[in-house]
């Protein structure tokens, strides 16, 4: 399993990595999203397979935690 943690700046941006995780790359885990107190949106992904960094970048965001 793989953690990852990234920050977006707002949930359109946060809401088109969670539909590119699920519907293209077909990741199967967990995905949890929350706003965090400065207004930027927070995506924890629990990945049961590895994620290459490319993928990670392609998503955009700030990536907090790997």
């Amino acid at each position: 399993m793989q953690t990852v943690v990234l920050e977006f700046s707002d949930r359109q941006a946060l809401e088109e990595a969670v539909r590119h995780l699920w519907e293209r790359l077909q990741v199967s885990g967990e995905l949890v999203t929350s706003p965090t107190a400065e207004g930027r949106w927070r995506l924890e992904i629990v990945s049961e397979r590895p994620l290459r960094s490319a993928t990670l970048e392609k998503l955009g965001g700030r990536l907090l935690a790997e």
